[in-house]
């Protein structure tokens, strides 16, 4: 009996076939760019948007994603422990996360507005405002921000600051322009007017 296989390209065929599989299974995982570091514990997703994602770390704290993992902004501020063993995303209401944590407990934070800030760090916290525009660095988000003359209140000193940057389109540098259009509208008017009514700004993390 031959020992030479009746067809010898059999087995060069399976070699390339298993060759290709595995080298397709390692392509499956890739590094994530722009990762936090610190030894993540615990990955979450919005199951109202795919697109925002949570790592809490060993030693870390807290990172979130709102790009698909693209890039993480640290969402700390409140937190005691930067140690982060589970996290939760409270499936009825996505803007609230848990985090637990070792010898410490549960923590909760939560998103208000659902702009990607959490409420500990948001500087409005009823208004989405992802980009935290505070043109005036007062701590309050230009989007609630309608104290022009730093009073602490809104008021008809306010409107008369507000009066001449309307009328000229353009924000006079005393943050006019509330929805960071570029310029100052009707719609910059319609946002003044809660505050206003009100008599006061915000709310904001870490504000009166």
């Amino acid at each position: 009996m031959s020992l030479i296989p009746r067809r010898p390209w059999a087995g060069l065929l399976l070699l390339i076939v298993l060759v290709g599989s595995t080298a397709s299974r390692a392509e499956l995982w890739v590094p994530a760019s722009g990762a936090p570091a610190g030894g993540p514990a615990a990955l979450v997703m919005d199951p109202s948007n795919p697109s925002t994602l949570c790592v809490g770390t060993f030693g870390g704290g807290v990172f979130r994603s709102t790009d698909g993992g693209a890039s993480w902004t640290d969402v700390n501020a409140g937190l005691g422990t930067p140690g982060v063993l589970s996290l939760a995303i409270d499936p009825s209401m996505p803007t609230t996360l848990y985090r637990g944590t070792k010898g410490i407990g549960v923590f909760r934070q939560v998103d208000f507005d659902g702009d990607g800030v959490f409420d500990q760090s948001d500087n409005c916290i009823r208004a989405p405002n992802p980009g935290q525009e505070d043109t005036d660095a007062d701590g309050y988000g230009n989007l609630c921000d309608c104290d022009f003359d730093q009073s602490g209140s809104c008021n008809i000193q306010d409107f008369s600051l507000f009066l001449p940057d309307f009328q000229a389109g353009s924000d006079s540098g005393v943050g006019t322009d509330m929805d960071a259009s570029g310029n100052v509208s009707i719609g910059d008017f319609l946002l003044f007017l809660p505050g206003f009514s009100r008599g006061a700004p915000g709310p904001a993390a870490g504000k009166p």
